[in-house]
């Protein structure tokens, strides 16, 4: 589940970089949910059983994390969530 939380992570990142280019803001709606998901994933991917399950969790948590936040901030300034 690490490595699937890792993945999700940076498709997220990748989609919300693509959504602060002109015109596409629209995926900023997309990114949100998707990148959700890969904060659950992330979360639930931490298990105490192996460090590199854990980092890769964790990792996939950090960048959904990311990628959710700074997506819902370009929704506010855009004045898509009042």
């Amino acid at each position: 589940m690490g490595f699937i939380s890792v993945i999700w992570g940076i498709v997220s990142l990748l989609g919300m970089f693509l959504a602060f280019l002109p015109f596409l803001g629209i995926l900023n709606w997309f990114v949100v949910p998707f990148a959700a998901i890969g904060v659950v994933l992330g979360y639930l991917a931490k298990s105490p059983d192996g460090l590199e399950k854990k980092s890769a969790g964790r990792l996939g948590f950090i960048c959904s994390l990311v990628a959710l936040c700074l997506s819902l901030f370009r929704l506010f300034l855009g004045g898509g969530i009042f």
